[in-house]
């Protein structure tokens, strides 16, 4: 009997820049949600680092909308990071990023 990727030693980490995600979900008429890109990765093994990094409160303007974002990402086991926005540079999530778990 062959092994499944769900029972592999395949350990995956998750870093997401949330402002991408909202961004990217909205240019394409999709709600925010991280649950199918988990459930494709759970095919390829064990999800064990799930962290997201960005700033809704910039990115995202009504706070109903940006506390429905945050119920999302905890039901879905994603450690959140904000990562303020206090430069005129975009880039401080991708930063923070490039810089964990290297």
């Amino acid at each position: 009997m062959g092994s499944s990727a769900a029972e592999s030693d395949v350990r995956i980490a998750l870093f997401v820049d949330t402002e991408n995600l909202v961004r990217g979900a909205s240019t394409i008429g999709l709600p925010v949600d991280i649950g199918p890109v988990l459930g494709k990765l759970k095919e390829y093994g064990k999800v064990q680092i799930r962290r997201c990094f960005g700033d809704l409160e910039r990115n995202v303007k009504s706070w109903q909308e940006r506390e429905q974002i945050r119920r999302m990402l905890h039901s879905n086991l994603m450690q959140i990071e904000d990562v303020p926005f206090i430069t005129q540079y975009k880039n401080t999530a991708d930063m923070r990023l490039s810089l964990i778990h290297i």
